[in-house]
């Protein structure tokens, strides 16, 4: 365990009203290394209902995320077509589908389209009467319920949703009972070699338990029966991978596998233990940098306020000064369900730019 770096509310719990907002429960943020595998979590987990049953994040809002699904389907639709011995029904399981926009881009090439997604409030009578989507968490029980009703997945994904479970071994069981013997399961992980190296402390809060590099998942996923093919950096969120696996160890193994693992030498053991502890005495020097600006800006007559409320500004906000923080008069952002709501842990309002 390593020293915490703040404490901050769950980052996506907008409040509705100021008062609810400065009673927000905290939770210390701070990093774990697995002692055997090097795998890095969350030093602390805050119960999975507080944070996913209902969830103040849409993917069809983000037009970058929109082309990248996109773009994703159409691969993923190729490389399912390319599988010679694949005489499979053309069915996806995309497990964390928000909003349903992935498999809305699936539907539109003709497959049948399946989700598992804990937010009641992101599954709209639309988007059930598109999709199958079963409203709980991913893990080895309703694997099975989902087997007995459906059967097996060509393909399975889960973007930006791995990093959210602690339990990994429930859930890979889970992805083991469900996948088609020459299925594959794919997911995308924000990389924590382009965290650490880059600092990009703002990524990380209580939804992203785990932070994942390629050095644990070669250890861990063949324990469950899944063996990686192939890996792509990606751009999203600062800098992530794309992992693909399969239940057959013996499929052509990608070249680039092996120069991940070289990039990864000083990720490991007593290595990656020092890169954790200079990047969290790096993380408050420059939160230290950002609150004495906001602090000069403001003194010198100017107005603060912020762009955009992701849950990186919930973090970024809980890591400043309190007097930087009290500099700070509202967020703009045009996002429907944040509208008029409040930064959890302060008196910070997002509002409509038409209210500016």
């Amino acid at each position: 365990y390593f020293e915490d770096l703040f404490l901050s509310a769950p980052a996506n719990n907008l409040e509705l009203n100021e008062a609810n907002s400065l009673q927000s429960a905290k939770y210390p943020l701070g990093f774990a290394q697995c002692a055997n595998c090097d795998h890095i979590q969350l030093s602390f987990e805050v119960e999975a209902d507080c944070l996913f049953s209902e969830y103040n994040y849409q993917t069809s809002v983000s037009t970058s995320f929109q082309e990248h699904f996109k773009s994703l389907a159409i691969h993923l639709d190729e490389m399912h077509s390319n599988i010679s011995n694949s005489s499979s029904t053309k069915r996806i399981l995309d497990i964390g589908s928000n909003d349903g926009y992935l498999l809305d881009c699936f539907s539109k090439k003709n497959w049948e389209t399946f989700g598992v997604e804990p937010a009641k409030n992101l599954i709209t009578k639309e988007m059930s009467s598109s999709h199958t989507i079963y409203n709980c968490f991913f893990n080895e029980s309703t694997s099975t319920t989902i087997l007995n009703n459906i059967g097996k997945f060509p393909i399975i994904t889960a973007n930006n949703v791995f990093a959210h479970t602690r339990k990994l071994g429930s859930f890979l069981k889970g992805i083991f009972n469900i996948l088609e013997d020459d299925g594959v399961f794919v997911f995308e992980v924000q990389y924590l070699r382009p965290l650490i190296e880059e600092c990009l402390f703002d990524m990380i809060y209580h939804e992203h338990t785990s932070y994942h590099h390629i050095h644990p998942l070669l250890t861990v996923l063949p324990t469950y029966g899944l063996y990686i093919i192939d890996i792509e950096k990606i751009d999203t969120h600062g800098g992530s991978i794309r992992v693909y696996c399969s239940k057959n160890k013996t499929q052509s193994i990608a070249n680039n596998i092996t120069q991940f693992i070289a990039d990864e030498a000083g990720y490991t053991g007593s290595s990656l233990t020092r890169r954790i502890k200079s990047f969290n005495q790096q993380v408050k020097r420059k939160l230290e940098a950002i609150g004495n600006e906001i602090i000069a800006i403001s003194k010198n007559g100017y107005r603060v306020f912020g762009y955009t409320a992701p849950a990186k500004a919930t973090t970024l906000i809980s890591g400043l000064p309190n007097e930087a923080r009290e500099c700070i008069e509202f967020i703009i952002d045009d996002a429907p369900f944040k509208a008029n709501k409040y930064i959890p842990g302060t008196n910070i309002e997002v509002i409509n730019s038409d209210s500016f």
